[in-house]
């Protein structure tokens, strides 16, 4: 869960939220909030951030949107207008294949 804004994602001990995963950068990505809406940000990552499934440098991330950073995949859960304490990032549920 992020509670304050910005809030740094990576592998890095000097990050907000840190993630084990070992393809992502000690500092990946910034969320951040515009207008009542999160906004992602990569920071120069090796191997980039990805909303559902752009590449992406700069974008919104609204309800729903999967994020993916290395191979941590992240689902977008709050309501906006948010304010600091309202966001949650859940690791979506394994895709079920027919």
């Amino acid at each position: 869960m992020v509670e304050h804004f910005p809030c740094d994602l990576g592998r890095g001990s000097e990050v907000t939220v840190r993630i084990d995963d070992r393809w992502l950068s000690r500092r990946h990505c910034r969320l951040d909030l515009a207008e009542g809406v999160i906004v992602v940000r990569d920071l120069g990552s090796r191997h980039g951030t990805f909303v559902n499934g752009r590449s992406i440098s700069e974008c919104k991330l609204l309800p729903g949107d999967r994020l993916c950073l290395g191979l941590t995949h992240l689902v977008a859960e709050y309501e906006a207008p948010v304010t600091d304490s309202q966001v949650i990032l859940a690791a979506p549920l394994a895709p079920v294949l027919a």
